[in-house]
């Protein structure tokens, strides 16, 4: 049988393996990453985004921020809002670099 690619994640004194379809964003903050799950769960991660990045498969995720990871499997919308760009992922809008926008939005018609 093969798996899904997935990653051991810490959560509540355990390992908890997550497949990457299920990771929704990661958010770094100084020296932690926040992972969001599909199911809700927010995973406080002590860790670095690079090292996420090397781990993660882009496509589909994506550096769009200096702070965020987004996988954009689950994103719904592109939009702008006071001159800022954003990408919404199950409701939530996470914010999108001038320079990044383009890039992501061509990634977009290759997944």
């Amino acid at each position: 049988m093969q798996r899904i690619p997935a990653i051991l994640l810490p959560y509540e004194g355990r390992l908890i393996i997550a497949d990457f379809n299920e990771i929704i964003c990661c958010k770094a903050d100084k020296g932690w990453l926040w992972i969001r799950l599909k199911d809700g769960k927010k995973l406080a991660v002590p860790s670095v985004m690079g090292r996420m990045q090397e781990i993660l498969p882009a496509p589909p995720f994506f550096l769009c921020h200096d702070a965020y990871l987004v996988n954009l499997c689950h994103a719904r919308s592109i939009g702008r809002e006071d001159d800022n760009a954003f990408v919404a992922l199950d409701g939530e809008n996470i914010p999108v670099s001038v320079e990044k926008r383009e890039k992501m939005i061509r990634i977009f018609y290759r997944i």
